[in-house]
């Protein structure tokens, strides 16, 4: 498995230093989705995200409105598929360039979910609502060499277009609050091994943040997988479980769908705040065990 902090050093070149710019900078504007009618489709949308070394192929199309996004890694690495919305007028080559520089990303560039970094032979499960935009979908995980996978191939640019799905909204039960720097369970949480559970995301904060969920190996704690972040030697002590990837400030709540495993885990942040350090060492870790 990929040394988790080298991942997110890589996406702090994209999505960290948003927080440098989240004065004026951007979340996702509730006025680019089209309205929804209730209960006029039952179900979202569904669309299949392939990810191996170092490629997505999607099966379906992203339409506006709801979608159920699946993420199948059916590579050796870990992956995510980060997506990006943009403003009219950019592409994916504007992405690029952006991403290779360091310093404040653009204003045009919304980090707008998907589903958060699985380990090899993995499947992770998001629904959000897309808006009729362009986006990208990126993987921001580096490779062996220490390249991101996206400098290999692995981003995309999607048009979502077509037919709005109306689905209702689903209000889960289980809710996970984002600040700076903490998450916060919104209701009383308990999750069992081997049940399907929604958690959705809101981030109340001021910096861009994510959920990603990992899953401690035997006998670590969230203790063991700081002290691992801050020198990391030897085997992680947990392997990465799903989530949702990096998420504007004040942006529309996204959901994680999870199949937990029993044991412990934690939620994490590791994207960076405008000086280079990850969420997490600044106190945004949230344990969890599954029963």
């Amino acid at each position: 498995m990929p040394d988790r902090r080298r991942v997110f050093a890589l996406l702090a070149a994209g999505i960290a230093l948003l927080a440098a710019a989240c004065g004026g900078g951007g979340g996702t504007s509730e006025s680019k989705f089209a309205p929804l009618v209730p209960g006029s489709v039952q179900k979202p949308n569904e669309v299949t995200i392939n990810a191996t070394e170092y490629a997505f192929k999607l099966e379906g199309a992203l339409v506006p409105g709801r979608n159920l996004i699946t993420l199948k890694n059916g590579g050796k690495e870990d992956h995510h598929a980060q997506l990006i919305l943009l403003d009219a007028g950019k592409t994916i080559a504007d992405v690029q360039q952006a991403l290779a520089k360091p310093g404040t990303p653009p204003t045009w560039m919304h980090f707008d979910g998907g589903p958060g970094t699985i380990a090899a032979g993995g499947t992770g499960v998001v629904r959000q609502r897309l808006a009729e935009s362009t986006y990208v979908l990126a993987c921001l995980v580096p490779a062996a060499d220490g390249a991101a996978h996206f400098t290999k191939g692995m981003i995309s640019e999607v048009k979502v277009a077509g037919a709005v799905n109306n689905a209702e909204t689903v209000f889960e039960r289980e809710a996970v609050l984002a600040s700076d720097y903490a998450f916060a369970f919104a209701s009383a949480s308990v999750y069992t091994d081997g049940v399907e559970t929604a958690i959705r995301l809101n981030n109340n904060g001021a910096e861009p943040h994510e959920l990603g969920i990992v899953r401690l190996s035997d006998g670590k704690t969230a203790d063991d997988y700081i002290a691992w972040l801050k020198k990391p030697q030897g085997p992680s002590p947990g392997v990465a479980a799903g989530g949702i990837g990096a998420v504007d400030p004040k942006a529309e709540a996204k959901t994680v769908i999870v199949t937990p495993r029993a044991g412990n885990h934690i939620m994490i942040c590791m994207v960076t705040d405008k000086n280079g350090v990850p969420h997490a060492l600044l106190g945004m870790v949230k344990p969890f065990k599954v029963n």
